[in-house]
């Protein structure tokens, strides 16, 4: 049985020993137009390149054109025949590739002239082959200047019966980086068999493998396995659907730098073809494999944290602790089941305008909880840490976080409600009042709008404001207890002093989740008797009035109440 060859220096095909490898399927991606073409059954040329004009034939040494045939031009080479086998009828569509063919250059198989030949290039020409007895025989290029080139043994004849492949590529990717032990891949690998792959489906009898080897190393010494049928895919003519694409994935290996490639064959592995990224028409090229580069991990980073629940919270002076949540991710340490480890994980309170590493907060450490879903569902990409904030004795307002660090506490990051990126205005907030004032308002804001115009005497248009109470709000209908109005005075007077209206309940409206139903909604109408330039803003109580929270457009979660945030009323 006669075994294919790919005619470059260095490297020809033979039966390799498989290594395991683990397979992997997709779709690959979109074609490349630096990606050479695969072939089909037609007698269209690949890529259309025109023959050289005879002003494109390399000048000869001595400078003439070798018009007069007295000159000599450069001598012709001859590198590689593709594919290296046809039948012993000809007719087989090949390519030679090599280095100075001149315009009305000829190609002959052992002495018989190659049928309908077109030279595109100096580099490349194309042409059937002629009958011939089955077995080896020589190729030559010759120019009009009578110099030569022959590639012996470079084309085998035999029967029609025999199966062969007619062209392949290594498609998809042409290099690869992964960590130590990592799978790479997918690897897609094209193939195109002569009456077989066009069409759709796998085309029978066709086997694919994937090898890898030491960067650079002949493929005999590379470890090979079967790579699974992925999709068919369009050759010259779109639609033909004439190739039939593959998949694998190489598992993973020791730090280093490897070579891989693909490779076909049609008897069962009797004998192969080898394909590198600029396919098989010009022969296998180990410096045209695919490179993997297998290099070490860098350090764990923390790619995402926040505090999960709550957002905010509320308690009288001295109060039980409150359970505070908070989730990290950390891509391949927090991923799976089970805490990940070497992380650190603190909870923390401070004041507002103090930064979280001030010494003005103070942290204490996080349990680790829970796994926790990422951004798929069942992928437990989080760990979930459980910490007590404290109550201080002092009523007032407060801002808590967490923050996680991977190097044991000497690097941190710092985590609100909103991520890894803290900032105040996402912090999560904690409202300590004195005893005995009743049940605490957690967040509220004027909501629409921000600036009224209005006449004396004459109902304003609605001023809507919302509001949240650990509790009381969320879920549908007004929560019970809850009082709220709208004011307006002069912005230099304490808005205590100021004229304020009972509003009316509106809608339940979302809070932070979509569906959550957390907040209520009051509107109400202002009536100022008097022209003028005025504030307003809303205020909310859950004691009937003994204690009240005023609200601004920025919300109490910026803070309590900044005259510079309210409403702005002009009654003309």
């Amino acid at each position: 049985m006669r075994r294919e060859r790919n005619t470059t220096a260095g490297s020809t095909t033979a039966i390799w020993a498989a290594a395991l490898l683990t397979l992997g399927a997709g779709c690959s991606p979109s074609d490349d137009d630096n990606v050479p073409d695969a072939r089909d059954d037609g007698t269209t040329l690949e890529d259309g390149d025109a023959a050289p004009e005879d002003g494109d034939v390399p000048e000869t040494t001595d400078g003439s054109d070798g018009a007069d045939g007295e000159t000599t031009g450069p001598t012709p080479r001859l590198d590689s025949v593709s594919p290296p086998s046809g039948t012993t009828e000809g007719g087989t569509l090949v390519t030679l590739y090599g280095e100075n063919f001149a315009a009305d250059a000829t190609a002959t198989f052992d002495g018989a002239a190659c049928v309908g030949l077109i030279v595109h290039t100096a580099r490349r020409m194309t042409c059937r082959t002629p009958a011939h007895a089955a077995g080896e025989v020589d190729v030559a290029v010759t120019n009009p200047d009578g110099q030569s080139s022959t590639l012996a043994a470079s084309f085998e004849y035999d029967d029609a019966s025999t199966p062969r492949v007619n062209w392949c590529l290594l498609h998809y990717p042409p290099e690869l980086s992964v960590a130590p032990d990592d799978a790479a891949g997918p690897i897609y690998g094209r193939v195109y068999v002569e009456s077989v792959t066009p069409g759709v489906g796998a085309g029978p009898g066709v086997r694919a493998q994937i090898g890898i080897g030491a960067l650079g190393a002949d493929p005999a010494d590379w470890a090979w396995a079967d790579a699974t049928y992925n999709v068919d895919v369009d050759g010259i003519v779109p639609g033909d659907r004439a190739n039939d694409e593959y998949a694998a994935s190489l598992l993973g290996r020791a730090e280093g730098d490897y070579s891989y490639a693909y490779r076909f064959s049609l008897d069962d592995g009797e004998t192969w073809l080898l394909c590198d990224r600029t396919g098989s028409d010009d022969g296998f090229n180990v410096a045209h494999a695919g490179t993997l580069h297998v290099t070490p991990a860098p350090p764990p980073s923390i790619g995402w944290c926040a505090i999960d629940r709550p957002a905010t919270a509320s308690a009288e002076e001295g109060a039980a602790p409150i359970a505070v949540f908070g989730r990290v991710s950390v891509p391949r340490v927090t991923v799976g089941a089970g805490q990940g480890s070497g992380v650190t994980a603190e909870l923390g309170r401070g004041v507002p305008g103090a930064a979280p590493a001030e010494a003005a907060w103070t942290w204490t450490a996080m349990s680790y909880a829970a796994d926790a879903d990422g951004l798929v569902a069942g992928d437990l990409a989080n760990d979930e840490y459980e910490g007590a904030l404290a109550v201080p004795a002092d009523a007032g307002d407060y801002l808590y976080a967490v923050r996680f660090s991977l190097d044991a506490g000497t690097t941190w990051t710092y985590c609100d409600t909103a991520g890894a990126v803290y900032a105040e205005l996402t912090a999560g907030r904690l409202t300590v009042t004195e005893p005995g004032t009743g049940p605490l308002v957690g967040w509220c804001r004027i909501q629409w709008p921000s600036s009224l115009t209005a006449a004396a005497g004459v109902a304003s248009d609605y001023v809507y404001g919302r509001v949240w109470a650990e509790a009381v709000t969320p879920g549908a209908g007004q929560g019970a207890g809850i009082r709220g109005q709208v004011g307006y005075g002069a912005a230099a007077d304490d808005p205590a002093s100021w004229s304020w209206t009972d509003a009316d309940y509106n809608v339940d409206v979302d809070g932070m989740a979509a569906g959550d139903l957390a907040n209520d909604e009051y509107w109400q109408r202002l009536t100022v008797p008097t022209a003028g330039s005025y504030a307003y803003a809303y205020r909310f109580t859950m004691d009937d009035g003994r204690s009240w929270r005023y609200c601004d457009l920025d919300g109490t979660a910026v803070g309590e109440f900044s005259i510079d945030q309210a409403g702005s009323l002009t009654v003309e």
